[in-house]
């Protein structure tokens, strides 16, 4: 085991003003800056704060890769692109058939609830148009539909971009629409 230079300890005396001096005499905060700080050392409290973003960080990672697989896992769930526009932008997603709702979830948030809330029956296919895509060997379908939001009663249009199986489905959910309680046939 190597052993270390020894540095001599020096006690305070009377008339120090009760600060420590350095080996030249000189009290340690007047000493100039070390050859490590000079050279862009780093302090502790600094390793600290980059250490605490970078966990940070991490932790913000993690609980989103947890939210983006759990709402891809959910039964009923299928990837959706948004956009109030044919031409975009468009806002990548997740939507979920519900018994009587389309919930969709914006992509890149880590808000537990779904940013748009649709009643199945305040949801009408206007009109749609298979795109040819590298990607999708099959293309997919841009839906302009005319929806009402579950909070607000104004319809709008939104268009809705997703797969052709995708599609497929979203129209077999609004069609099993069942029939309207209080409705007399």
């Amino acid at each position: 085991m190597a052993r270390g230079r020894r540095v001599p300890v020096r006690r305070l005396r009377p008339g120090d003003g009760g600060r420590r001096r350095g080996d030249r005499g000189v009290p340690l905060d007047d000493r100039p800056l070390t050859r490590q700080t000079q050279e862009g050392g780093v302090s502790g409290a600094a390793w600290a704060v980059v250490v605490g973003v970078a966990l940070l960080l991490v932790l913000v990672a993690a609980l989103w890769g947890s939210r983006t697989t759990a709402l891809r896992r959910r039964v009923g769930s299928f990837a959706c692109a948004r956009s109030e526009g044919r031409d975009g932008p468009w806002s990548r997603g997740v939507a979920q058939y519900g018994a009587t709702r389309l919930y969709w979830w914006r992509r890149a948030s880590l808000l537990p609830r779904a940013a748009c809330v649709w009643t199945r029956g305040g949801i009408v296919v206007l009109e749609r148009e298979i795109v040819r895509v590298d990607d999708a060997p099959t293309g997919v379908v841009v839906a302009r539909c005319q929806v009402t939001r579950e909070r607000h009663g104004a319809p709008y249009e939104v268009h809705l971009r997703m797969s052709t199986e995708a599609y497929a489905g979203l129209t077999s959910w609004l069609e099993a629409t069942p029939s309207r309680v209080g409705t007399i046939i």
